[in-house]
């Protein structure tokens, strides 16, 4: 296997992208051609976005069939706020050292191959907003440090492998307005009396959890809020979900919450039973949902 360089932290960003292009690209390495010591990095280097001082603040390359693997020498670039990979072949875990990018915003790593469980040191991730890692093949508990991440206000976390109990201290991520939890292996009772103290969350993706039970908290009823009926699709570095992405509308105002049918719509394949403490769900028929987006 490929062993990544070691590189020095004080090197100029030029070096570490083009000391880890080929790590990323994998056999896809053409896709990269134009980091070039020939060329202008700011200018001319393919998804490498640059401030006024020259330093590297983002790199996008979504959808470009990148078949490497994620490179740990990142961590060197100190100024990274964007980091958009998002539907490419990537596999691999999480480089753990990517926990030291302190100004590090977006994280888009979905629709890769990428394994293993969450660095807990991500927690470490101040500055991040947004969290992207769904549809890859990632396992184990979620981490208890995650609810350190003070800014996230969006996760997507779908389509994976993740297992265990939802944690109840995600309830102190009071920036978060949205979560796709939904297509994972979560067991045991929905943190109803914690996940309630939410107070930005407006949308919720649960289903396709088998073993997932518990009630909904009544408090999403007092204000719009939606669930997700089905896995977002291809979702960009934005703070939108994907263009896909049905919802319903279960909150104050809507027609949805008091019919919400338990194993049905944005309940599907899950034990939820409804709402806590409300009225019995709806035992029959199907739970519309509208064509708009999250």
């Amino acid at each position: 296997a490929c062993i990544a360089p070691l590189l020095h932290p004080t090197l100029p960003a030029s070096a570490v992208l083009l000391a880890t292009g080929r790590e990323l690209a994998g056999p896809s390495a053409a896709v990269l051609e134009s980091w070039s010591e020939a060329s202008d990095m700011c200018s001319a280097w393919l998804g490498v976005q640059c401030n006024n001082a020259g330093q590297v603040t983002g790199i996008s390359l979504a959808s470009k069939n990148l078949a490497g693997t994620l490179p740990s020498a990142w961590s060197a670039l100190q100024t990274l706020q964007v980091i958009s990979l998002n539907e490419n072949l990537l596999v691999g875990p999480l480089p753990a050292s990517w926990s030291g990018l302190r100004n590090l915003k977006v994280l888009g790593l979905q629709g890769n191959r990428l394994l293993g469980a969450l660095p807990t040191s991500y927690g470490k991730l101040q500055s991040l907003e947004y969290l992207y890692l769904g549809k890859n093949m990632f396992s184990g508990l979620l981490p208890d440090e995650y609810a350190d991440l003070s800014k996230l206000q969006l996760a997507y976390l779908n389509d994976n492998n993740f297992f265990g109990q939802m944690p109840s201290s995600w309830s102190r991520l009071k920036s978060l307005e949205g979560i796709d939890l939904s297509g994972n292996l979560f067991m045991g009772t929905f943190p109803a009396t914690t996940w309630a103290d939410m107070p930005k969350l407006t949308w919720l993706g649960i289903h396709n959890n088998p073993q997932l039970e518990g009630c909904l908290p009544a408090q999403y009823r007092e204000r719009a809020f939606y669930l997700m009926t089905k896995s977002n699709g291809t979702t960009a570095a934005t703070n939108s979900p994907g263009n896909d992405a049905a919802r319903v509308s279960v909150g104050a105002g809507s027609d949805g919450g008091s019919a919400l049918a338990a194993g049905q719509g944005p309940l599907a394949n899950t034990q939820i039973s409804g709402w806590c403490g409300g009225a019995p769900p709806a035992t029959s028929g199907n739970l519309a949902a509208n064509d708009q987006t999250a």
